[in-house]
């Protein structure tokens, strides 16, 4: 049954069924009708204020651009929303009655209204005044948002790195962190870094997008990792921990860091671990990793997470025709065919494909394994059967299919005869 678009007369507009679930149904239309009613009312909310303004404010104010800033959902920590959004209106009415030039130029992507939707939240840790009137010495927008934070934001300067940290999504903690810092606190007590921590805290490169990634960065150089391999490690560990609480996240990845400094490693056999961890809820606050060797605790993610342990029996099922060559280069598209198979390529990939020999044998997908005579291009290809659909294509560790790889299996999707699913 199609359901029509919500007015004030939608539960009027729609006849109940006859098959008995009268009250669900009722429930469901009175449920949906109120949360599009919500969120119309919020796409509505920027429209409005953009109406109130004196003309000479609308003529040159392109608000359209502005607007997800209110209605986008990939904003960290609804808290107190509605308070939000009404105090970003307010800094917007002040940026314009102010001319900043970064609320009048073209927006090249979502930079400038984050900014303001994380001061926004500042606002709550801060008395602004927003009727007096700034003055900027500089036509430059970045310069100009930034004078406006020192200037209204803060008492003393922050480090230089935490500068650009603005103009990423940042939850309540994060904005109340840098709000303390800016009010003259220490590190050493908003952030509970040590005293070796702290110091590297002031002197990071401008590269990172979190206040989290840059407290992990000064955990993994206090404990002599390079620079290179404590930014690698620093993105790893803040993907799989950034939703702990801070207390459980510093003990995490001191844990990690203190444990990876006497071990030997790569980059990309410590994110299978790392991902093990997290899919199993060990980072609490008894996480530890005493007694532990890198190849052990690899070992044991390895048969949770990718071969799920070698088949005791050997199961095979036919073949579909998908094994393909292709000559010059040679790349060969091979279709696996038993159990075996399917392990010794999760193993060899590490990723999940021997958990797919159910699937195979039931005739729901096909898996083929692509492989370069010189071992250099590996790729797992998963094909949904009957339909003849390339649903999923992998490289090790489960990355996305490199440009060279997408070519050679575009030759492959047209020999074989298959539908690609652009989204693979």
């Amino acid at each position: 049954m199609k359901v029509p678009i919500y007015d004030k007369d939608f539960r009027a507009s729609v006849k109940p069924p006859e098959f008995g679930l009268d009250l669900m149904f009722r429930v469901f239309i009175l449920l949906f009708g109120q949360k599009t009613e919500k969120r119309r009312q919020q796409m509505d909310d920027l429209k409005i204020f953009y109406e109130c303004l004196p003309h000479s404010l609308r003529r040159n104010w392109c608000w359209q651009m502005w607007k997800p800033s209110i209605i986008s959902g990939d904003w960290p920590r609804r808290v107190r929303r509605q308070e939000q959004e009404r105090r970003y209106l307010d800094l917007l009415k002040f940026g314009l009655e102010n001319r900043f030039k970064a609320l009048y130029g073209p927006l090249a992507d979502k930079s400038y209204p984050t900014f303001l939707w994380n001061l926004a939240q500042a606002v709550e840790f801060r008395e602004v005044d927003l009727r007096s009137p700034l003055h900027f010495n500089t036509h430059n927008a970045d310069r100009q948002l930034r004078a406006w934070l020192d200037r209204s934001f803060l008492d003393f300067p922050l480090p230089e790195w935490c500068y650009g940290l603005w103009k990423h999504p940042m939850s309540r903690f994060e904005v109340k962190a840098l709000c303390r810092l800016g009010q003259g606190v220490s590190p050493r007590d908003v952030l509970k870094l040590s005293k070796q921590e702290n110091c590297w805290f002031h002197q990071l490169p401008e590269r990172f997008s979190s206040l989290a990634t840059g407290c992990c960065f000064c955990i993994l150089r206090s404990h002599r990792h390079s620079t290179a391999e404590a930014m690698a490690i620093a993105e790893v560990l803040t993907g799989a921990c950034r939703y702990l609480e801070w207390p459980v996240f510093l003990h995490v990845v001191r844990t990690v860091s203190e444990w990876l400094a006497c071990q030997k490693f790569t980059l990309r056999e410590l994110q299978i671990p790392v991902h093990y961890w997290r899919t199993q809820g060990l980072f609490n606050e008894h996480f530890t990793l005493k007694d532990r060797s890198f190849r052990s605790v690899c070992q044991e993610a390895d048969e949770w997470l990718y071969g799920i342990r070698r088949p005791e029996v050997l199961r095979s099922w036919p073949s579909h025709g998908f094994s393909w060559v292709r000559e010059n280069p040679d790349i060969i598209f091979d279709e696996l065919l038993d159990s075996d198979a399917l392990f010794r390529e999760g193993r060899q990939l590490h990723h999940c494909v021997g958990s797919y020999q159910d699937a195979c044998r039931r005739g729901c997908c096909a898996i083929v394994s692509m492989r370069s005579l010189d071992g250099k291009l590996c790729a797992t290809l998963e094909i949904e059967l009957p339909g003849r659909i390339l649903v999923q294509v992998k490289e090790s560790c489960n990355r996305q299919p490199s440009a060279v790889v997408r070519r050679h299996i575009k030759a492959y999707v047209e020999a074989v005869g298959l539908i690609w699913k652009r989204s693979a």
